[in-house]
């Protein structure tokens, strides 16, 4: 197997994927190509809580991982990485979609020669907005989204076009999307001073969710689940996640799966006060979800999730008596 150095942007992904497995494989499966695994979400829902987990599960499962160029995977394979997901992101985010469709090309091609499923490596996905806006290079001072943007939003994306995204891939990897949800107060609560502060980054959050919900409307919903970050402290969190393995096609222990994981259930992050709960607890009543919302689209067709399935947020209500009765 090459090392990560050997590994260049030329490198001949039939030549990585045949060294593993050899051109006629034959323990070759009946269903075989390449994969995309890929968690989308507004910012805050908890992708670095979640991704450890998708990829922890797409190294035991029986798939084939692939990933960057820089990074080794230390997983049940021991496969090194042959696709540089930066110079994917950014031809995303520019609308240029000849680099992802000849690469994702070769790798169908491979995989299919090889008679194996080859999986792109998850990492932690697309956050929706990414931290920096194309309008202000300010992050706190200013709202890095208005609603005059909408329509760049529409036509470009941020920080990929879904739409696209799904459409080029599509046409040469099956498409599995999770798009992670949580209660919008956790989600602002996680960078209160962003936007101007909470009230102006619920907007921003507001806004995304618009837009997303409107793309995945035009993407097949076999492609697609809503996973509730909230489901982590369900006392059956270990179906859920084996409803999750379902969608992906991966069969294995979830169980130890999250036994081994490093996901964190209590937060040290600091709590939310009475007031600026009480205002995001109404912003987060009045959001319009779209089609996110669907409970046919969650894992376990589980309703979303909101404010008081928060197990931090519930221990306020002690506290805070303007929620108590909500």
């Amino acid at each position: 197997m090459p090392s990560v150095e050997s590994l260049s942007k030329s490198t001949n992904i039939s030549q990585i994927v045949n060294s593993h497995y050899g051109a006629k494989n034959e323990h070759a499966k009946i269903s075989s190509g390449c994969k995309v695994v890929t968690i989308f979400g507004l910012e805050g829902v908890g992708h670095h809580g979640i991704a450890p987990i998708i990829m922890s599960a797409a190294n035991q499962s029986k798939d084939f991982v692939v990933g960057s160029l820089t990074t080794t995977i230390h997983g049940a394979h021991g496969i090194e990485s042959i696709i540089h997901p930066p110079r994917i992101v950014e031809a995303m985010s520019k609308g240029d979609f000849l680099l992802l469709d000849k690469e994702y090309a070769q790798l169908n091609e491979a995989c299919k020669k090889a008679g194996v499923i080859c999986v792109f490596r998850p990492g932690s996905g697309a956050s929706f907005p990414a931290s920096r806006s194309p309008f202000t290079s300010k992050l706190k001072v200013q709202k890095r989204w208005e609603s005059r943007h909408m329509q760049y939003l529409k036509t470009h994306g941020h920080p990929i076009h879904v739409q696209k995204f799904h459409k080029a891939i599509s046409a040469h990897c099956e498409v599995k999307i999770l798009v992670l949800h949580r209660n919008l107060v956790d989600s602002v609560w996680a960078h209160p001073t962003w936007d101007t502060g909470i009230v102006g980054h619920a907007q921003v959050l507001q806004m995304f969710m618009k837009y997303m919900s409107e793309n995945l409307e035009n993407i097949p919903k076999d492609d697609w689940r809503r996973f509730n970050y909230e489901d982590m402290w369900r006392s059956d969190n270990t179906q859920v996640l084996k409803a999750l393995g379902e969608f992906l096609g991966w069969d294995i222990d979830w169980a130890s799966i999250l036994a081994h994981s490093r996901f964190k259930f209590d937060s040290s992050k600091p709590l939310i006060d009475c007031q600026s709960l009480h205002v995001l607890i109404n912003m987060e009543k009045a959001m319009k979800w779209g089609v996110v919302a669907d409970p046919n689209q969650h894992v376990m067709k589980l309703p979303m999730t909101n404010a008081f399935n928060s197990p931090k947020i519930n221990a306020l209500k002690r506290k805070c008596p303007q929620i108590r009765n909500n």
